[in-house]
């Protein structure tokens, strides 16, 4: 059974892209990975959000890897993306309130935060 140690080093939260819709918040997060303890490359994946939803674990969508083409146990590896992302944003307002004007969304928020993430897989 395959080991994954996945180095998540940052995040760009509300990527401002022009295919963007105003419907969700696409944000995407840059890791490390490693596979039965050989670094296998440096990759992101793209952490999707409905507008004004929960940033529970049911209201996030993660993608594949980019670029990645090996095995991966895929719901371990989103629950683990979904653990990174809650606790970047729980600490940080999504938004920014100016008195008489409301909430802003702050786009290309870019957050530097390491965390390593292990796991096994029985399913690839």
């Amino acid at each position: 059974m395959p080991s994954y140690k996945v180095t998540f080093r940052g995040c760009l939260q509300d990527l401002d892209e022009s295919d963007r819709n105003d419907d969700y918040v696409l944000s995407r997060v840059f890791f490390t990975l490693e596979v039965d303890g050989d670094v296998v490359g440096d990759f992101s994946a793209e952490v999707k959000q409905v507008v004004g939803g929960e940033a529970e674990r049911g209201d996030i969508e993660v993608s594949l890897p980019s670029g990645y083409g090996g095995q991966l146990d895929t719901q371990k590896f989103s629950d683990a993306v979904r653990d990174y992302f809650h606790g970047l944003i729980e600490h940080h307002a999504r938004a920014v309130r100016i008195a008489g004007v409301g909430y802003l969304r702050t786009r290309n928020k870019r957050f530097d935060n390491e965390r390593v993430f292990e796991f096994e897989s029985h399913n690839t």
